[in-house]
């Protein structure tokens, strides 16, 4: 009968990946994959049942003889529990230990289970259960106290491999113990830092702001349209004024300078977006659901592409990056991938989306395998690197920087995988170089490289001393300033900072927006300084209601 059953599920979920597979959804493809290795896993334990009951002890099988059933039941109760109980663990403890409290966990688990089997396809004297259980829970506290003795003591697990367990995801809000005290502008050598203005956004609330030199928020944008109560991602201002804003996953708005919606487009946007101003155009970085195919194999992914719409049209256009990338993809990629999607915390997320959002596809490290971070138009013609209309796009998960032909759709150019690690933001100079932020997950300290793209090698690089003073694992921004200095956001500390080209820091600031009592701080994911007279006529104009002449 469960032999039946199993072959039954094989059949329907096979059918449900051809559908899928056919109609391109990504979601039925997916449900129907777990629901195929599934099926293959419960014909396997069907197999294991009739396998192990014919090498049970002739006692035993007279005891359960006449109940078979009831002794299939407690076969497959077993493995449901060690993997509800394997897939906890792991999740809320084991995953972020060291492999040797992460093995000893599991293997401790794996002990207690099967002892509960056996103890119950053998009557046991309730004293033998409640003992084992009471070793098990001693056992199961040892485990986690040498866990937390090793996180305090630095043995197996490091500060800096905390500080990387942290930065993993894009939070919002950052530990901030070691500098709590210091908030606003903390450094200032009005001489050498370039004046201007500072535009950034805030990741917890509909709202963004330009500082000045001293720290003071002299102008703030803040508009809550329904379905965005936050702006988490990039905003990017304009010359006449306007904000462009990417509410991650969302949409991207338009706010004039007023904090009125000029327009808006519902679109799954992140990241990045590089406005044409004078072709009313904007480059927009997008996501989608989609099944892709590596050498054959269906692959359902988040598929990165550039989305080039204008506020009258929509979207006009979509350049894809999968076709361009996909031989860089590696096979432990792909295994990965397919793994992942049976992680215990994977399988909520996946109904969860797909209810809440209408796509299953997260940009996790499962799904996403190119994590595309900045775009921009080039504005003119480098010999030997790229022509005017190029885009110069970033490609976190493959360590890549590239510069599209968008008529051939091909790479003309492309840098970055041994050399870079996670890298951010990448930008053309006026001298004909690329700026990177190079998170440097790979060293765990992180840089800002100027490399000549014509012989592909660095040319300046700023980094602190130690090297380990200045990483963000995750997210970060660089800007070349008119007067030569660079100015760099350090997200997983809230801060952005300026520096001259020998790497002296001549203004210091820190994300005012902490929680005192978790001593948190909240993120700053890019800044942009701003000496355009425009933007100071408006902020003029804002203050006493008549424009000055810049």
């Amino acid at each position: 009968m469960l032999g039946k059953v199993a072959l039954g599920l094989l059949i329907l979920s096979v059918l449900g990946c051809g559908a899928g597979l056919i109609a391109d959804d990504a979601f039925l493809y997916i449900l129907s994959f777990m629901m195929l290795v599934w099926s293959i896993l419960f014909g396997l334990l069907v197999l294991a049942v009739n396998v192990i009951w014919r090498l049970l002890p002739g006692d035993l099988k007279e005891i359960h003889r006449k109940k078979r059933g009831r002794f299939s039941t407690i076969f497959f109760s077993f493995v449901v529990f060690f993997y509800i109980v394997i897939g906890l663990v792991d999740e809320m403890y084991l995953r972020k230990s060291s492999g040797f409290v992460r093995l000893l966990g599991i293997v401790t688990i794996i002990i207690f289970a099967t002892f509960l089997w056996w103890s119950l396809i053998r009557p046991s004297k309730v004293k033998t259960v409640v003992t084992g259980c009471v070793v098990f829970i001693l056992f199961t506290l040892a485990v986690l106290f040498f866990n937390s003795v090793a996180f305090e003591a630095g043995g197996t697990v490091t500060s800096t491999d905390m500080q990387k367990i942290r930065s993993l995801p894009y939070l919002e809000w950052i530990s901030a113990k070691e500098d709590m005290d210091k908030t606003g502008v903390v450094g200032h050598d009005p001489e050498l830092a370039l004046d201007g203005l500072n535009v950034y956004s805030s990741w917890t609330l509909p709202e963004a702001y330009l500082v000045d030199m001293g720290g003071e928020v002299v102008h703030k944008w803040s508009k809550r349209i329904a379905g965005c109560s936050r702006w988490k991602d990039h905003v990017e201002l304009c010359k006449n004024g306007d904000l462009l804003i990417l509410a991650l996953d969302k949409m991207i708005i338009c706010l004039d300078w007023n904090s009125n919606v000029k327009w808006k487009q519902e679109l799954r946007v992140h990241h990045d977006v590089f406005p044409d101003e004078e072709k009313q155009k904007f480059y927009v970085l997008a996501r989608e659901d989609a099944i892709v195919y590596w050498h054959g194999i269906p692959v359902p992914i988040v598929s990165d592409y550039i989305a080039v719409l204008s506020p009258q049209k929509g979207v006009e256009r979509k350049i894809h990056l999968y076709e361009l990338v996909k031989d860089r993809v590696k096979l432990p990629r792909i295994i990965r991938l397919y793994t992942g999607m049976f992680r215990f915390k994977e399988l909520g997320k996946f109904f969860v989306h797909r209810i809440r959002n209408n796509w299953v596809c997260q940009h996790s490290l499962h799904f996403d395998i190119m994590h595309a971070n900045s775009v921009e138009v080039m504005d003119r013609n480098v010999r030997g690197f790229c022509q005017k209309g190029d885009l110069l796009i970033s490609v976190r998960e493959l360590d890549l920087v590239a510069v599209l032909d968008i008529d051939k759709g091909q790479f003309v150019w492309t840098w970055g995988p041994g050399e870079l690690s996670r890298q951010h933001d990448a930008q053309l100079l006026p001298n004909g170089n690329v700026l990177i932020f190079d998170n440097g997950r790979r060293n765990r300290f992180s840089r800002v490289v100027e490399i000549d793209p014509l012989s592909k090698k660095i040319v300046w690089e700023y980094k602190s001393d130690p090297l380990q003073k200045f990483y963000s694992a995750r997210s970060g921004s660089n800007q070349r300033l008119s007067n030569g200095n660079t100015l760099i956001a350090e997200s997983s500390k809230g801060r952005a900072f300026e520096v001259t080209k020998d790497g002296k820091i001549v203004w210091d600031y820190y994300n005012p927006k902490t929680k005192r009592k978790s001593h948190k701080r909240e993120t700053i994911y890019r800044i942009r300084r701003f000496s355009d007279p425009q933007i100071r006529n408006l902020l003029e104009k804002d203050r006493d209601g008549e424009p000055k002449s810049p």
